[in-house]
C-alpha cells in the first residue's frame, strides 16, 4: 500500500502532467506538454528535433497507457496510483525504473551533453506546470554532488527516492514539484 507521502507526490505529478486540467491523463496531456516543451526550446513543429520530442513523450505516454485499467485511452488518479503502487511493489521495478530514467534523461538533456542543466531542468518541469522560479530554485537539491548538473545516475538516484522515499526530506521527493 501506498504511504500518504507517496500518495501526495504521485498526485501532485499526476495533476501537473494533466495539462489540459481534465482530471484525467490522455494523449492531448502529452500533446499539450510536447507543445509547451518545444515552444520554450524553440523548436519548430514540422523539424527533427520536435518529431525527436514527440517520440520520446508519446513513448512515455504508451507506457503509462498500461495504468489504463478499464482501457477507455484516459488514466484516472485511482488507476494512476493502482498502477504505480503495483509497479514499486513489484520485482521488476528496478528494470521499469531503469528504462523510465533513460527516456526521462534523454528528454531533459537537450543539448546531449550526456549531463542535464539546471535549465534544462526548468524547461522541462515547467512544462509540466511547475513553476519555473522554484524549479530553478530547487535544482541545487537536486544536484546530489553539487557539480552544477544531474547525471544520469543521480537521475536514477533522485527518481527512486520519489517512488519509494517515506522521508520528507529526500531531495528526490520535490523532483516533480513541491506536494
Amino acid at each position: 500500500m501506498l504511504t500518504v507521502l507517496q500518495q501526495k507526490k504521485l498526485t501532485t505529478l499526476f495533476n501537473n502532467l494533466d495539462a489540459d486540467e481534465g482530471g484525467t491523463l490522455n494523449e492531448k496531456d502529452f500533446q499539450l506538454v510536447l507543445d509547451k516543451l518545444a515552444n520554450s526550446r524553440g523548436i519548430k513543429p514540422l523539424s527533427l528535433q520536435y518529431a525527436y520530442l514527440r517520440s520520446i513523450l508519446f513513448f512515455i505516454w504508451n507506457n503509462l497507457s498500461l495504468a489504463d485499467e478499464n482501457h477507455d485511452a484516459e488514466v484516472t488518479l485511482s488507476e494512476w496510483l493502482n498502477y504505480y503502487e503495483n509497479l514499486i511493489n513489484s520485482d521488476s521495478y528496478g528494470q521499469i525504473l531503469k528504462l523510465q530514467c533513460s527516456v526521462l534523461f534523454a528528454l531533459l538533456d537537450e543539448n546531449e551533453n550526456g549531463e542535464i542543466s539546471q535549465q534544462e531542468y526548468v524547461d522541462l518541469v515547467s512544462a509540466y506546470g511547475v513553476d519555473p522560479s522554484w524549479a530553478s530554485k530547487n535544482f541545487a537539491q537536486l544536484d546530489l554532488n553539487s557539480d552544477g548538473h544531474i547525471s544520469e545516475a543521480e537521475l536514477f538516484t533522485l527518481m527512486d527516492e520519489f517512488f519509494r522515499s517515506d522521508d520528507p526530506q529526500s531531495p528526490g521527493n520535490y523532483f516533480w514539484g513541491s506536494y
